[in-house]
């Protein structure tokens, strides 16, 4: 997902030329991870790296998080594996040697523990409400954007193929001073993107769900 424009690449595409050419395919995926749903082209990549803010909502930012393809763990090799990378970390991380994880974490890294009780707590609005339904208010959000912004402020986002948007809409300034657009903007912000509703008909936008993970679960796989 390019953050200029809103831009959403065909990873599906993109990975046939890779795969034809012998080449990995790498995934930046710091401005699609949590902002739209990515489970589905995993089997198209080897290696997505993204970080805790943005989308995932850490503003003190400080981890990321690494998913590699069973093909990739088997490619790379970890050259700076970290105390949880071992298969039992307690039995190994003091030597004489190290026994790796089988899995993914024989990559992890030691993690930064301000930024891990940020990412508890960002993450867990994931836990509150769902992906799904935080993807489809984005989908909600992203999908009225548009046209009140050129109601709103005379402005016409970048126009992209449907397979191609994103949850950012890009809106091209042109001559516009910056700092005035973006009053503009705020002032019309309630147009933008509110919810269309009267005040007093308005309920809460996102539903709070159960939450099933348990509060003894450690963090994801991280990496620095």
């Amino acid at each position: 997902m390019q953050s200029a424009t809103g831009h959403r690449s065909d990873i599906a595409a993109i990975s046939g030329l890779a795969r034809q050419a012998g080449a990995i395919v790498f995934v930046d995926g710091v401005t699609a991870g949590r902002g739209a749903p990515v489970a589905d082209d995993l089997r198209h990549v080897d290696v997505l790296a993204t970080t805790d803010h943005k989308f995932l909502l850490n503003a003190g930012r400080g981890m990321g998080y690494c998913y590699l393809s069973p093909a990739a763990q088997e490619r790379f090799t970890p050259v700076s594996a970290g105390w949880r990378a071992g298969r039992v970390p307690f039995d190994s991380f003091f030597g004489p040697e190290m026994d790796l994880s089988p899995t993914a974490s024989r990559f992890d890294s030691s993690i930064s523990w301000l930024a891990a009780i940020g990412n508890e707590a960002a993450l867990s609005v994931f836990d509150d409400f769902g992906p799904g339904a935080i993807y489809a208010r984005n989908a909600e959000l992203t999908g009225r954007a548009p046209g009140r912004a050129a109601t709103a402020v005379g402005w016409d986002p970048v126009d992209l193929p449907e397979q191609n948007r994103s949850t950012i809409v890009s809106v091209p300034l042109g001559g516009s001073e910056p700092a005035a657009g973006s009053r503009r903007t705020v002032r019309a912000g309630s147009h933008l993107l509110g919810p269309g509703r009267p005040p007093a008909a308005r309920g809460p936008l996102l539903q709070p769900r159960r939450r099933h993970r348990s509060a003894g679960n450690g963090p994801v796989t991280s990496v620095r």
